[in-house]
């Protein structure tokens, strides 16, 4: 399954790999594609409850110029979005949590 989002630059593939596992990329595009973007590689275990997944990941951050700026790997969890409604528009979705954003830096003399 293929999954875009083209007014932020995401696009993603998915396929499973096992009854309760399944294998992604994810390109996010940075500054609309005039940045690069960053490629995620990730397999995961979905929990028996078959809400929660555990996924070691990787990412490579690439320059417009193809040139490989950065990479590294790491571990992730996730839980499932609950198919909403169209009507549900300009609500916020169940489940999603809350934060508040860093306030910006200051900068120091």
């Amino acid at each position: 399954m293929a999954v875009s989002w083209p007014p932020n630059g995401v696009a993603g593939a998915w396929q499973p790999t096992g009854r309760r596992s399944a294998a992604w990329t994810l390109v996010v595009l940075i500054d609309g594609g005039n940045g690069g973007y960053v490629a995620v590689r990730s397999t995961a275990e979905i929990a028996e409850d078959g809400n929660t997944l555990a996924a070691p990941y990787s990412f490579t951050v690439v320059a417009p110029d193809g040139t490989v700026i950065t990479s590294g790997m790491g571990n992730s969890t996730g839980r499932r979005l609950q198919i909403e409604p169209i009507e549900a528009v300009g609500t916020p979705l169940p489940g999603m949590p809350t934060w508040a954003p860093a306030p910006p830096a200051t900068p120091t003399a």
